[in-house]
Parts: C-alpha cells; structure tokens; sequence
C-alpha cells in the first residue's frame, strides 16, 4: 500500500528551480512548492548535459506529470510565453475569468 505525504514535495536536485510556495486552502489544504519550469529545464541541461529538446521532454513525462500526494509541486511558466502559446485569452478554457471593479481597487498612488 503506498502512503501520500502530507506536505510539500521536494524534489531532488531541483532546488535552485524554486520560486516559492502556496498554502492552497481551497484544493488540498497543504503547502505546496512552485517551480519555475525554465529553471528547471536549465538544471537539466547545465547538470545533466541534456539538450533543450531533450529537457523539455523530460519535464513534460517525468516532473510536470508527477502525483506524490497533496503536497505535489506546482509548475509556472513566464507569462509572456502562456501569451505567446495562446493563453489565456479567446482560447481560455480554465475557468471564468473574473475582472475586478475599478471602484474596488482604491486610488492610484
């Protein structure tokens, strides 16, 4: 019978790739880690001797695809790039998108 850890999932030798942590009180209830998807492709190619081609594949079928329990990291790109694949505008799909009212915001600064 495998055991799920309850907290944050570390992964091994992905430590400089770390870019900060979310206490996700909605979904699992723990803390979870964030990684840079960049920096990890980097770790791969400046440790590992990979190519950028063989580092993106390794991060998409071995890390960003990993289920360790609630505590399993989460991954983000640069915005620029989410843009750049199409994302999030027409092509959205994840959810309403939810704008806030200029009234609520208060007074520039």
């Amino acid at each position: 019978m495998s055991q799920e850890i309850d907290g944050p999932i570390l992964l091994d030798g992905l430590d400089a790739a770390i870019v900060g942590s979310v206490y996700d009180h909605w979904g699992m209830g723990v803390e979870r880690l964030v990684y840079s998807r960049d920096l990890i492709i980097k770790v791969l190619i400046n440790r590992d001797g990979m190519t950028a081609d063989e580092a993106d594949e390794f991060f998409e079928y071995n890390i960003s695809g990993l289920y360790a329990g609630k505590g399993t990291p989460l991954y983000i790109e640069p915005y620029e790039e989410m843009l750049s694949n199409g994302l999030p505008n027409s092509e959205w799909s994840g959810g309403d998108v939810i704008e806030p009212e200029r009234s609520n915001l208060g007074s520039p600064p």
